[in-house]
């Protein structure tokens, strides 16, 4: 077991996937998730310039929005774990477990560089880097959005 491993019940999660390789596979169309929402498509909220773009990135925007909306609410709901390292100017800070309450004031935002991070969204720090190089558990992340694996 890593340093960075978490016991959770009876099965340890390990963090083993960057957030923006989860990110690409959870949005390709070996994605049960981005299939169910791609089919229904105008029923996610809007995202904004809608009117002047094609059909095709219409649906991916708010779909990549539709993404970053439940991440954020597994994040803050304890659903999802997320190992990170505190940005810091002068120092580079050990991977660690992202707590549940830090979600309130960070999120990830996959139209940023660069993408493994997570910003603040309030306070003094709005726009800052919270934490770098993000990972989740392989396990837990295709759980929650599942993807079709292929032989």
């Amino acid at each position: 077991m890593s340093a960075c491993s978490q016991n959770f019940g009876r099965y340890a999660l390990n963090p083993d996937i960057k957030a923006q390789n989860a990110f690409d596979v959870i949005l390709s169309s070996r994605s049960r998730w981005a299939n169910r929402h791609r089919r229904r498509w105008r029923e996610l909220p809007a995202v904004t310039w809608e009117k002047d773009k094609p059909r095709d990135s219409v649906i991916e925007e708010r779909l990549q929005a539709q993404f970053e909306r439940d991440i954020h609410d597994g994040l803050r709901g304890g659903d999802l774990y997320a190992w990170g390292c505190k940005h810091q100017l002068q120092s580079s800070q050990p991977m660690k477990l992202i707590k549940e309450n830090e979600w309130d004031v960070i999120c990830i935002n996959f139209t940023f560089r660069p993408w493994n991070s997570a910003y603040y969204v309030s306070g003094n720090c709005e726009g800052q880097l919270a934490f770098t190089q993000l990972l989740f558990c392989r396990r837990q992340i295709f759980k929650k959005f599942p993807i079709t694996w292929l032989k």
